[in-house]
């Protein structure tokens, strides 16, 4: 038996490994489900296109198949790849290749009728690292709003506690 990821452990740019449940996998079957680093995985189902890149050189884990790995060249980023996803996929340019009315897919016909920008892999290095750059920024603007939300809150309280025990007939 050997562990392997489905559509829940797959989340906007990671992996939940917590829980992941086993298969028999056949020797012939290794090379088409396996992961290798720098794979894409991408969700047929449940939130269509969502996706991540494996960095998990550690493990060997197979990929169930409603589950799309995609192994590109040298010459393309994975990672470039990953942020065109999560721009385009609430897009037109990736909606119109869902399949189905009520429940969405993304095939393996649709997925290849998407069309990834293409652009020198220097120009994609950059640009993952720009990305990565300002949601570095936004997450560290994140905890500094949280701490000072915190600090405001305690201050409100100082503030608030003694004004109604001197007033307990105003409503604060």
């Amino acid at each position: 038996e050997s562990p392997y990821l489905g559509n829940i452990n797959v989340r906007w740019g990671v992996f939940n490994l917590e829980n992941l449940k086993s298969m028999r996998v056949e020797e012939t079957e290794f090379d088409r489900y396996s992961l290798k680093v720098g794979d894409l995985v991408i969700c047929e189902g449940g939130e269509p296109g969502r996706c991540a890149v494996w960095e998990n050189n550690d493990a060997t884990v197979f990929i169930q198949k409603a589950l799309h790995r995609v192994r590109f060249t040298d010459s393309y980023n994975s990672k470039f790849a990953f942020y065109y996803l999560v721009y385009a996929t609430p897009l037109e340019r990736v909606i119109k290749n869902f399949t189905g009315t009520t429940i969405k897919h993304l095939t393996g016909a649709g997925l290849n009728k998407i069309h990834f920008p293409i652009c020198t892999f220097q120009e994609q290095g950059k640009i993952v690292n720009d990305l990565e750059l300002q949601f570095s920024e936004i997450e560290a603007l994140e905890k500094e709003l949280n701490s000072q939300l915190k600090k405001s809150d305690s201050l409100r309280q100082s503030v608030v506690a003694p004004a109604k025990t001197d007033s307990p007939n105003l409503p604060l």
